[in-house]
């Protein structure tokens, strides 16, 4: 995965990879969670420090943004919220959201209720006003309701609220991206997020273990229901006077009351007394509608009227297409525990290649028979005498059936569907729905199931390809091959190699085959050769060759049916690909010297996700490329010369946004109006020069060789300079009274340093004291000395030439 960073203008600045693409940082340790409940994703990972922390400094700024490319070939956009620098473990974390500041941060106050019913557009719209985004998707857009809200919030906490109060949809947030550039922001609301998927997950297989709750801890079979509060209410309204009777939930004064549930569990099921025994709890929700309140109340006491039971899934291992919000199936034999579970949280780590899922709304099935097994026994049953079932066999890019075909070749999903006397497979892609199976895969796939054999025995269905009718060159690759055998009802999942175990048939009908020869005989292909060919068909061509040189053509001729005519080829169709003493009318070309005007060439190309429109111009010795980028406006050029390689890239005004060139001098860097230069000197790392201490002073620390007082040259901002660091100490009585004193000395010329005058630095005595400390075009170095002075330091860089 490549990771895009860009500041808050949209400006690329750099990228990371989860890889090891060239050029690029490290991006390690990475998490993508995706959370139902939240609507938003997060994406957490590492950069190293030892690649280049000016660099990472750079891109990591808070609040830039981050684009990447998921694996559905979506654009995914986020923003840096939060940043951790270890210097320790030389790292550095970045925390990002794609829900973004406008609505992590935003504060939404206290809405009122609406005087009437509103669709979720109103809300939603309220919530994200001046955030950027819009409405996208919305499959909720027929619902209406009368919300009010009595709590400030977030803009995100508020968008969780909205889509739970309209009947618990979903959302997620959507970014339409051109030319790296975020030019639309989308809230997608769905009624549920995901797919049924057939995806099937087994203990001891796909699952290490199954851990089983069950409790009656918050049972009810009652509810006292309170809902929001009208100024100078003190309590909030109730269902009394409300009236609602289903049949199971019904009111009775400010209670919502469960029939069925009382019959379980009452407790004058096995005691005595006057009431009807009903467990009680109060329910509160935030509305002043009665028919939400009612309607909010009866969904939670259906949950609450029967014992939860939950499951703790431990996944081993999780198939690559599991999107979040997809239904899965789970499957324990030994315990007859057939559940069906939806995927609430989905982290998929990039670099570490691996993903985790978190399971919730677990739905208990009444078997583990695969569905479509059970819709084929179900149909068995329900065949008239007299009926046939003919084997219809299609191909596809797909599992939508795109590009259907009887031809397997280059197909990747297969369906197999039986037609009622029918014997024509059909070619329209939807009378196979639901029944495209993958067939061709990274690491393969079991075969299809068959239908059930005896004493609950599985069976297998085999399909293996071959030349003819009686499976001569059985293989397991369609290529090439022009029957397709299928058996049955077999024991065994790993096919048989034996053609006689199959039935064969065609992978398509005589007809086409006929038509498909014809067309091979009526092509017509070029003869080359020194002779004249014998038999040809109209129309065919005939390059005839030198009988002393075979490389050389010495003509071109067409077959008219009679004789072969001589033809000629205009200069303006060839594609010439290398030319040998040809003189050509405007210049001339000898060898492999090209000699005339100049040479140039329009593109229109795509380079790291940009539209780039321009042309390249060679102009005697200089080569320079000029492009535009119509998405944004920007420019630049590139130009080699015999001086220098210089680029430059502009705003949309024209204006320079950062700009390079190398030459003999060295690299000269532009951003904005700051310009570097890095010149040969500049990538020296100079050796370490010890000083020379005076009498009286020694090294504090000898055992640490940082400490030790030393300089050397280096270059500031293409200046010349020096960085010196150093602990010393006073080995003798006294001290200094704020007199200059020298402490040692320092060898500029032997370093190749010429100062243009004395320089000096701070250090600090023992008690954190300001010292001056000035190294002298002479070679000497004293200090301004403090009053009882034992222990100076310093650490330092500075200019020493001007």
């Amino acid at each position: 995965m490549i990771l895009y960073f860009a500041d808050r203008k949209f400006s690329i600045l750099g990228m990371a990879s989860t890889g090891t693409l060239p050029k690029a940082l490290k991006f390690y340790d990475d998490t993508e969670s995706q959370e139902i409940e939240k609507g938003s994703s997060i994406l957490t990972g590492y950069l190293s420090i030892e690649d280049n922390l000016t660099e990472i400094n750079r891109l990591t700024q808070i609040g830039n943004y981050l684009l990447m490319q998921d694996e559905d070939k979506q654009i995914r956009f986020y923003t840096i919220i939060r940043k951790e620098k270890n210097r320790k473990n030389r790292e550095v974390f970045i925390y990002a959201e794609d829900a973004g500041l406008d609505l992590l941060n935003e504060v939404v106050d206290q809405w009122s209720e609406p005087a009437k019913e509103q669709p979720i557009s109103y809300y939603i719209n309220r919530a994200i006003y001046d955030s950027g985004f819009e409405i996208g998707q919305n499959e909720v857009s027929t619902l209406q309701k009368k919300l009010p809200f009595s709590n400030e919030e977030t803009a995100t906490k508020r968008l969780l609220a909205i889509v739970e109060a309209f009947d618990q949809a979903e959302f997620s947030f959507r970014f339409e991206i051109k030319g790296m550039k975020v030019v639309r922001k989308y809230i997608d609301i769905f009624q549920k997020r995901g797919n049924e998927t057939q995806i099937e997950l087994r203990l001891n297989r796909d699952i290490d273990n199954i851990v089983t709750e069950e409790t009656i801890e918050n049972l009810a079979t009652a509810f006292r229901v309170y809902g929001g509060k009208t100024e100078g209410d003190s309590e909030g309204i109730t269902l009394q006077g409300y009236n609602y009777d289903d049949g199971r939930f019904y009111v009775e004064g400010m209670y919502l009351l469960d029939r069925q549930a009382l019959s379980v569990w009452s407790r004058y099921l096995s005691e005595t007394g006057t009431n009807v025994g009903h467990i009680v709890a109060n329910f509160n929700y935030d509305t002043l509608d009665k028919d939400l309140l009612c309607a909010e109340a009866v969904k939670e006491l259906r949950k609450r009227s029967e014992p939860e039971i939950n499951y703790e899934v431990d996944i081993a291992f999780l198939p690559d297409d599991v999107r979040i919000g997809d239904t899965v199936n789970i499957v324990d034999d030994e315990d007859n525990l057939y559940l069906q579970a939806r995927v609430l949280k989905l982290e998929r780590s990039r670099s570490n290649k691996k993903a985790t899922a978190v399971l919730g709304n677990y739905l208990i099935k009444s078997s583990g028979i695969n569905q479509r097994l059970q819709d084929l026994a179900d149909k068995i049953q329900t065949i008239k005498s007299g009926d046939t079932y003919f084997p219809w066999i299609r191909y596809a890019d797909d599992e939508n059936g795109k590009n259907i075909s009887a031809m397997p070749l280059g197909k990747t999903y297969m369906a197999i569907k039986y037609g009622l006397n029918q014997p024509t497979p059909s070619d329209d892609s939807r009378d196979y729905d639901g029944l495209w199976v993958k067939i061709i895969g990274q690491d393969g796939q079991d075969g299809l199931e068959g239908p059930p054999g005896q004493n609950g025995l599985p069976t297998y269905t085999w399909i293996r390809y071959a030349d003819d009718v009686n499976g001569n060159g059985i293989s397991e690759n369609p290529d090439g091959k022009k029957y397709i055998g299928i058996a049955h009802n077999k024991a065994t999942l790993t096919p048989s190699t034996n053609p006689k175990e199959y039935i064969w048939s065609a992978m398509y009908d005589d007809e086409q085959l006929k038509a498909l020869q014809n067309k091979v005989e009526g092509i017509t292909y070029p003869f080359t050769s020194s002779k004249e060919p014998s038999n040809p068909k109209a129309g065919q061509q005939w390059w005839r060759q030198d009988i002393n040189n075979p490389d050389s053509i010495t003509g071109y001729f067409v077959w008219d049916g009679k004789k072969w005519n001589p033809q000629t080829i205009q200069q303006s169709i060839l594609n010439i690909i290398e030319l040998n003493a040809v003189k050509i009318f405007g210049g001339e070309i000898t060898g492999t010297v090209m000699t005339g005007s100049k040479i140039i060439n329009t593109f229109d190309m795509m380079d790291q996700g940009a539209r780039l429109v321009g042309l390249t111009k060679l102009d005697a010795a200089k080569l320079r490329m000029e492009y535009v980028v119509p998405e944004t406006s920007q420019s630049g050029f590139l130009e080699i010369n015999p001086q220098e390689l210089l680029c430059r890239i502009n705003d949309s005004d024209g204006n320079q946004l950062s700009a390079w060139a190398l030459s003999n001098q060295g690299l000269r860097l532009a951003y904005g109006n700051k310009i570097g230069v890095l010149s040969y000197d500049s990538l020296i790392d100079h050796d370490w020069y010890y000083l020379t201490l005076a009498s009286g002073l020694s090294w504090e620390y000898p055992n640490e060789n940082w400490y030790q007082p030393k300089i050397k040259k280096i270059y500031i901002q293409g200046k010349s300079g020096i960085q010196t660091a150093g602990i010393i100490k006073r080995t003798t009585a006294g001290g200094g009274d704020g007199f200059w004193v020298s402490i040692g000395t320092w060898k500029p010329s032997e370093m190749l340093v010429f100062p243009s005058r004395d320089v000096t630095i701070t250090g600090t005595i023992q008690d954190g004291t300001s010292a001056a400390i000035s190294f002298q075009s002479n070679g000497n170095i004293r200090m301004r000395c403090p009053k009882n002075w034992t222990e100076l330091r310093w650490d330092a860089c500075v200019i020493v030439q001007d």
